[in-house]
């Protein structure tokens, strides 16, 4: 008769603060719907990498034009987050070593006047 088994894992295995590529970028996304007053959403989609690696593109979406869609760019990370590489159009490939950095150079591309441009343009083919 075999007993119980025995549980080798760390009581404190579940439990993690870490902020995630993923979860500030999506973050993100949800106040450009905002600040459109819906006109413009973003969303932050999978796209297959090559283990371990995980790749996600963010896009800008307008549902007003059928759905049109918009990547803005890139992140590549490995399972364990860092470092993560952004590919943005028209820029050389930026690697980031950790979550601070990540934030930092989310908010240049976002805050970018190359972003802003391609904000304001999808706006105005919106039909009012």
């Amino acid at each position: 008769m075999a007993g119980p088994e025995e549980d080798f894992w760390p009581e404190d295995i579940a439990k993690t603060e870490m902020v995630t590529p993923v979860s500030m970028m999506r973050a993100q996304a949800a106040i450009l719907g905002q600040k459109t007053n819906n006109q413009l959403t973003a969303s932050v989609q999978p796209i297959s990498g090559a283990p371990p690696h995980f790749v996600w593109s963010f896009q800008i979406t307008s549902p007003s034009l059928g759905g049109y869609r918009y990547e803005i760019f890139r992140v590549q990370h490995p399972l364990t987050l860092y470092p993560a590489v952004f590919m943005w159009e028209g820029h050389a490939n930026t690697t980031v070593q950790d979550d601070r950095s990540f934030k930092d150079f989310l908010k240049q591309i976002i805050g970018s006047d190359q972003t802003k441009k391609i904000v304001q343009a999808l706006l105005a083919q919106i039909v009012r």
